[in-house]
Formats: structure tokens, C-alpha cells, sequence
């Protein structure tokens, strides 16, 4: 009973999860290889640096930090011991983004749906002592889901950046053939009442 109450509290009342927690768990399946890489160069401890102003280099520098650290790679402070820099792991967000399409309704009367998908690509540099890089590797992933509109709100959260809410869902193709569809059954089903009726 806990774990479902702590599950509804994570992911809100509607199910979904927000779009923070969609990035970073996106961030980290783009990481998920990130320790490998780093014991086949031998690098036993690494000092992180985010390349790049990208607003959301806090959330990478958090999970790429966190993923280090659960699997026994020590990262190191801003100041390194003087005259040994020791290796640097640098890493570049190239993409991180949310985007929103508008989706139309499931069912014809239904309430409108919103397609959500979160995409990331990072660059990663192993750099030694003297600065030079010793591997580079690209990662990346994504996700997707499909959420009532009436959530869009609550799941954006509040922190205004556009990366991470998705700005304003994009018209699907459908947007005007829609409420022709509509039209169109609702019509067939007055005719076809009102034809029984005459018979």
C-alpha cells in the first residue's frame, strides 16, 4: 500500500510522470553506458565538467554524478591537487528537449490527448592530464507517451524553461478534419434515427 501511495505521489495524480522526471530518466538511460566506458579507458576517479550555458546542464551534471558515484567511480572536486588535473570527464548536451503535439481525441466524444516525447543527446570527452582527449563517444535516447490534455498544466511544472515544458503542443495534421469526422457521425446518427422513425 505504501509503495502505490509513494508510486501516485511520484508520478501525480494523473499517472503520467512530469516531464522532469520523463528528462531524467531519459538523461539516464542516454548515461546508462557511461561507467563502462569509463573502466575499459581504466579511469578509476574523474572530475565532471559540463561543456556549454544549456539551462538544463544541471539536470545531466546531477544524474551523470549520481550514476558515477553508485557505481564506485569517485568524482572529484572543482580544484584538483596542484600539477595533476587527473582525467576529466566532459560532457555536452547537444540535445534535450521536450515537445508536445497535439494528439486530437482517442474516441470521437473523448477528452483531447497531447503526444509528449523527450529526446537527448550528449557528446562525451575523457581528457588526461595534459588536456588532451583520450576517447570521445556520443549517447543518447528518448521516450514517449500520450497524456490528457488537462494534465498538460500540472506535468509542464512551473520552471518556465522551454526545454523542459514543451512550450505550446504543436496542431497534428488532423486539426481540421476532426471536427469534420464529427460532424460527419453526428449527423449519420440523427439521419439514420429519424429514417427508423419514418419506417
Amino acid at each position: 500500500m505504501l509503495a502505490l501511495l509513494l508510486t501516485i505521489a511520484l508520478t501525480g495524480v494523473s499517472g503520467h510522470p512530469t516531464n522532469l522526471e520523463m528528462a531524467e530518466q531519459v538523461v539516464m538511460e542516454s548515461l546508462a553506458g557511461l561507467t563502462d566506458s569509463l573502466s575499459d579507458a581504466g579511469v578509476q576517479s574523474a572530475r565532471l565538467e559540463l561543456a556549454g550555458d544549456f539551462q538544463g546542464n544541471w539536470l545531466v551534471q546531477q544524474v551523470a554524478t549520481n550514476l558515477l558515484v553508485e557505481s564506485g567511480v569517485p568524482v572529484l572536486g572543482e580544484r584538483a591537487a596542484e600539477g595533476d588535473p587527473g582525467t576529466v570527464l566532459r560532457l555536452r548536451v547537444m540535445e534535450l528537449s521536450v515537445s508536445l503535439d497535439d494528439a486530437g481525441r482517442s474516441w470521437f466524444l473523448g477528452g483531447s490527448r497531447i503526444d509528449r516525447a523527450v529526446r537527448c543527446e550528449i557528446s562525451a570527452e575523457l581528457l588526461d592530464g595534459s588536456a588532451s582527449v583520450r576517447r570521445s563517444w556520443r549517447c543518447g535516447g528518448s521516450d514517449q507517451d500520450r497524456i490528457p490534455a488537462s494534465d498538460l498544466a500540472e506535468l509542464q511544472g512551473s520552471s518556465g524553461q522551454e526545454w523542459l515544458t514543451g512550450g505550446e503542443p504543436q496542431e497534428a495534421g488532423g486539426g481540421i478534419l476532426e471536427p469534420l469526422v464529427v460532424t460527419g457521425v453526428v449527423a449519420s446518427l440523427i439521419y439514420l434515427f429519424y429514417s427508423s422513425r419514418a419506417e
